[in-house]
């Protein structure tokens, strides 16, 4: 399911199971969950209400995407230029390295034409970064946090 659409394109999941890991479910990509209150196992009023509740929240992800689609359409070649001109640039970002990143970003933005893309490395933001460079939406990486490494070699909590 995580791939099945882009990123970009919000997707919506309805579950008993919304707290606690949902590292699972979500990954690296925009998944939003809402909490069913009651087991989706027949129909109630309440349950008729959050799920009433997630349609209009689709309705408007779906109605923004589809905005930005025809927005991109319309952009001048001018604007697609500049766009196309600007090197993207992904970061990974921990707790203790914010400030060296902060600065490396500013740096970056105040001296070259950049758009920085921080990833908080709690095991899924490396892989959203890995992702978005597969995808080639990335055009350099700055891996300066390697807590998602060190925790993959360590067996720690956050590894990718």
């Amino acid at each position: 399911m995580r791939k099945a659409a882009p990123l970009g394109l919000s997707k919506l999941v309805v579950s008993t199971v919304t707290s606690g890991d949902t590292g699972l479910v979500i990954g690296e990509c925009d998944i939003t969950l809402m909490y069913s209150v009651v087991d989706i196992s027949g129909t109630n009023r309440l349950l008729r209400e959050v799920l009433g509740d997630a349609a209009g929240a689709m309705i408007g992800m779906a109605s923004t995407y589809q905005h930005r689609l025809a927005k991109r359409r319309t952009q001048t070649a001018q604007d697609k230029q500049r766009e196309k001109k600007k090197t993207r640039v992904g970061i990974t970002m921990f707790s203790v390295t914010t400030p060296f990143v902060d600065r490396v970003r500013c740096h970056l933005k105040d001296n070259y034409s950049v758009e920085v893309y921080v990833f908080y490395a709690t095991g899924h933001g490396g892989k959203a970064m890995e992702r978005l460079v597969e995808e080639g939406r990335l055009d350099a990486i700055l891996d300066i946090t390697t807590t998602e490494i060190c925790d993959l070699i360590t067996g720690g909590t956050m590894s990718c």
